[in-house]
């Protein structure tokens, strides 16, 4: 039979021992692999921890508790694909912070150096004196060409400005359009060649 990795937590060491105990009398007939899956995550809720490394509960010695620090949850920015576009996107972010606006002024910028155009004034989003007649404004689905820019412009911009405020995230991840902000806001890809 396969070792097993058994954690227990609790608020004490006394505690923990008393569990420990309670453990063995009541729950010798569960499955190991259920039994160290449910002790396992209440266990990380809990100050006092120990475990064992055995073939079941019963056989189990636990080592003696140590006290674990409480840590932070990790922060994840999760930089998503095509679907959260909408025509006020970002405007009010390029009103307030100039952190944001710089960093959109940036993005297009590089835009124009590859497409000859500016991609604020063709389209019209993220300034705040917008022709509400335009064509993004009153449809919904907007061309795949201009929703992978904005949203990419939109995503590198807000990094931008967390960045500014000082936060700063633990991990970074990405999917479809997203993984674009992604090369950028982890030193992969430079600005010039992300927007």
């Amino acid at each position: 039979m396969a070792d097993f990795a058994i954690i227990l937590g609790a608020l004490t060491p006394k505690a923990l021992h008393s569990l420990v105990q309670s453990y063995k009398e009541e729950c010798a007939g569960i499955a190991p692999l259920t039994l160290c899956d449910h002790l396992g995550s209440r266990a990380r809720q809990m100050p006092w921890r120990a475990y064992a490394i055995a073939d079941s509960l019963k056989a189990a010695a636990f080592h003696e508790p140590v006290m674990v620090g409480k840590r932070p949850n990790p922060l994840v920015y999760c930089f998503s694909g095509q679907g959260p576009q909408h025509w006020q996107q970002g405007r009010d972010l390029m009103t307030v912070y100039s952190a944001f606006r710089e960093s959109i002024y940036d993005c297009d910028k590089v835009h124009k150096e590859y497409t000859g155009r500016s991609f604020l004034e063709e389209t019209g989003l993220f300034v705040t004196d917008a022709p509400k007649s335009s064509l993004l404004a009153k449809n919904i689905n907007w061309p795949a060409n201009i929703i992978s820019v904005a949203i990419t412009f939109f995503q590198i911009a807000l990094f931008d400005l967390f960045v500014s405020l000082g936060v700063k995230p633990d991990a970074i991840i990405g999917h479809s359009i997203g993984e674009t902000a992604v090369l950028y806001t982890s030193g992969a890809m430079p600005r010039d060649v992300s927007a």
